[in-house]
């Protein structure tokens, strides 16, 4: 069996940075539409973006593609698993196919935060 495992940590505030200086253009490039509905819903959305943010680049450890390949950050998505609501990760275009390549067959996600940090681990099997 094929293992493979990503792990990412983010300072929230340097999400909010981002944010700050890039604004749309920023939130349009790395999150989905979904993604982006969710987390600005949220009362404080910060913490959900780094999340989010953290997964992503946890999933392309995991892939050991790093950004190449043609994978964008829009083919990693964090969505929720109806009807308990926990996180599951959904693989887009290249990224599927990196995934599919690698002999993988089941994928798991896990992430946290506190007041100023974000933690995320990506599992593929």
């Amino acid at each position: 069996m094929t293992l493979s495992i990503g792990v990412d940590i983010e300072e929230i505030a340097t999400i909010e940075r981002l944010w700050n200086e890039h604004g749309d253009k920023f939130l349009n490039k790395v999150f989905t539409d979904q993604e982006r509905s969710y987390c600005l819903d949220k009362p404080s959305p910060l913490p959900h973006l780094a999340a989010r943010y953290a997964t992503k680049e946890a999933t392309m450890k995991a892939l050991k593609t790093g950004w190449n390949d043609g994978i964008q950050w829009k083919h990693i998505e964090v969505v929720k698993e109806a009807p308990e609501g926990f996180p599951a990760l959904k693989l887009h275009k290249k990224a599927q196919e990196a995934f599919d390549t690698r002999g993988f067959s089941a994928l798991d996600i896990s992430f946290s935060h506190s007041e100023n940090y974000v933690v995320a681990t990506v599992l593929f099997s």
